[in-house]
C-alpha cells in the first residue's frame, strides 16, 4: 500500500495520511451533525402541526392551534392555541411605487412554549421574498407570506389579513422527522 511503512505484519500510516483521514472523518461528523440538527429543527422540532391561519377573534392576527414540540435534551412541550398580532410599523410592507411588494414572516416559539414571536424578512418585489431565520433558541412554527398588490401598503396595525389588496399564504413548519425520534437523537 502506497504511503505506508510495513513493520512485520502491521501497517503504519504516515503523518500526512493520518491528517487526511482525520480531515475526512471530521467532514463526515459535520455532515452527520447537520443532518441530525436538520431533523430536529436546530433547537427542536414540531411533533404536531400548528395549523397557521387567519385569526378568528381578529383577522389582523395569525392563529395557531395547540401543538407540541420536542427540544434537544428535554421532553415534549405544549404550545397553547393563540392569536399573535403583528407589530405596528416594524411589520409593515412599504409601497415605494405601485408595484406589488411582499415579505415573509417567521412565527417561532420560545423554548418554554409560552411566547410566540413574529420576525419579518426583508421587503421584496413580487415573488422574490426570502424566509427570515427565527431568533436563536426558538422553534419555528411556520411562515406567513404577505403580498400587497401595489395599491396600498400592508399596515400591520390596521389591515385584516383578508383585505382585498393582500394575498396571504400560511405554511406550517415540517414536523420533526420520525427517524430523529426513533433514533433518540433529540436527546443528544
Amino acid at each position: 500500500m502506497a504511503g505506508t511503512a510495513r513493520t512485520g505484519r502491521k501497517e503504519h500510516r504516515t503523518g500526512s495520511e493520518v491528517a487526511a483521514l482525520r480531515e475526512e472523518f471530521n467532514k463526515v461528523i459535520a455532515d452527520l451533525e447537520s443532518i441530525r440538527v436538520g431533523a430536529i429543527g436546530g433547537d427542536g422540532g414540531l411533533l404536531s402541526a400548528p395549523g397557521l391561519t387567519i385569526g378568528t377573534s381578529s383577522k389582523a392576527e395569525v392563529k395557531n392551534v395547540a401543538a407540541a414540540m420536542q427540544l434537544r435534551g428535554s421532553g415534549s412541550i405544549a404550545i397553547g392555541a393563540a392569536e399573535t398580532a403583528f407589530t405596528a410599523t416594524t411589520h409593515d410592507i412599504a409601497d415605494p411605487d405601485t408595484d406589488p411588494r411582499e415579505a415573509y414572516y417567521v412565527l417561532s416559539v420560545q423554548a418554554d412554549g409560552s411566547t410566540i414571536t413574529i420576525t419579518k424578512g426583508a421587503d421584496a418585489v413580487e415573488d422574490a421574498a426570502v424566509k427570515p431565520a427565527a431568533p436563536a433558541g426558538e422553534v419555528i412554527l411556520g411562515w406567513v407570506k404577505i403580498q400587497h398588490d401595489g395599491s396600498a401598503i400592508f399596515d400591520a396595525t390596521t389591515d385584516d389579513l383578508d383585505s382585498a389588496h393582500l394575498t396571504v399564504t400560511y405554511e406550517d413548519a415540517p414536523l420533526m422527522a420520525a427517524s430523529a425520534l426513533l433514533a433518540g437523537t433529540v436527546n443528544a
